[in-house]
């Protein structure tokens, strides 16, 4: 089984692709590793200090980072049991993130504290996930939430909703299909 702690450039690419002004949410789901290991040129190099202390110190340095940024925590539980997934993918951690939009996120990786501190992450972590999250109304799933215009004409009604990859520009809907407004 492959360990991930860091993004691929392929998918920095497509995180850095997706709209940046619009809130987002970030599932962590993480490993941390019995014993940390740090770098030889870093201070902790060779301390026992163990995976989750060395995950925690990375929390505690860049929670102002994370907070200036408006960053937030929005739920964590801890993981008991894989009902549905690899069974051989065991987690310590679970939390959700959750930022004002994706460049706050950004700022937050390239910011020079946080390029320093994020080596307790890397030296504690053994494996983890990272999904970014739209975040929507529960209960409404992943509706989108287009503008739309509706049009009457002897009763009949019909919803445009603006939709630039459909040709025209529109996507007509017969009312029946559409709640009544």
């Amino acid at each position: 089984m492959s360990a991930y702690i860091d993004p691929d450039r392929q998918a920095w690419d497509l995180f850095k692709g997706l709209p940046r002004d619009e809130p987002i949410q970030m599932l962590n789901l993480v490993r941390v590793k019995a014993k940390a290991e740090y770098p030889q040129d870093h201070p902790d190099h060779g301390k026992d200090i163990s995976g989750l202390e060395a995950y925690r110190a990375y929390g505690r340095t860049t929670a102002p980072i994370f907070k200036r940024l408006g960053g937030r925590q929005i739920w964590a539980g801890k993981p008991q049991v894989m009902v549905t997934g690899p069974q051989d993918e065991v987690w310590d951690l679970a939390f959700i993130a959750e930022y004002p939009s994706s460049e706050a996120f950004m700022a937050m990786v390239r910011d020079p504290d946080y390029r320093e501190f994020v080596e307790h992450r890397t030296a504690g972590v053994a494996d983890s996930r990272l999904l970014r999250l739209s975040p929507v109304e529960p209960g409404r799933g992943s509706a989108s939430r287009r503008k739309t215009r509706q049009f009457c004409h002897f009763g009949r009604c019909v919803r445009l909703a603006v939709s630039p990859g459909h040709p025209g520009g529109f996507d007509a809907r017969p009312s029946s299909q559409l709640r009544m407004l």
